[in-house]
């Protein structure tokens, strides 16, 4: 059962956030901070169910994503990430857009030199389409092209269905300017 289906079910019956995140590790093994109010502004720790630090909020911004390559099942004992304490570092300061969207990009380039695969075409599309800035998942396929709320190119979804991305989907992101 995905985190999402755990969050919706246990906020039915009124659990307290910590209580779903507990539950959900105890599912999952790891977990998205989905049942917070704010997911987007801490450093959580998916193998412990819990925050690390609390992050100054990201800015706003159009992201235009999807799934790049085969399904992939979390492997809770994986532990194979790269290091990122400098890059949270520069996040406390409260970045702008621009600067927001070169810490995901060197997050992003860090675990694909890490765990590949190689030929993905994330990094390529978001030059071709003048995005500020591209992320990936630290596991799986989940790819996302960083954009100015105002500044989206016509077509942007559809490039990235012609790059062999699946479930393309855009949202918008952030709360400060």
């Amino acid at each position: 059962m995905s985190t999402a289906a755990l969050v919706a079910l246990a906020r039915a019956v009124g659990a307290s956030e910590d209580r779903i995140a507990q539950a959900c590790l105890a599912a999952e093994g790891a977990v998205d901070p989905l049942m917070l109010d704010r997911p987007d502004a801490v450093v959580w720790a998916p193998r412990a169910a819990k925050v690390l630090t609390a992050l100054p909020p990201p800015p706003a911004a159009t992201i235009i994503g999807g799934f790049w390559g085969p399904p992939e099942r979390t492997d809770a004992n994986d532990m194979r990430f790269p290091p990122v304490g400098d890059l949270i570092a520069q996040w406390t300061l409260g970045p702008d857009l621009p600067a927001a969207a070169a810490i995901a990009t060197t997050s992003a380039e860090r675990t694909t030199a890490l765990r590949g695969p190689s030929g993905d075409p994330t990094a390529a599309l978001a030059t071709r389409l003048g995005a500020l800035g591209w992320a990936r998942s630290h596991t799986g396929p989940a790819r996302a092209l960083v954009f100015s709320p105002d500044d989206v190119p016509t077509g942007a979804e559809a490039a990235l269905t012609q790059a062999g991305f699946t479930d393309v989907f855009s949202f918008k992101t952030g709360g400060r300017p």
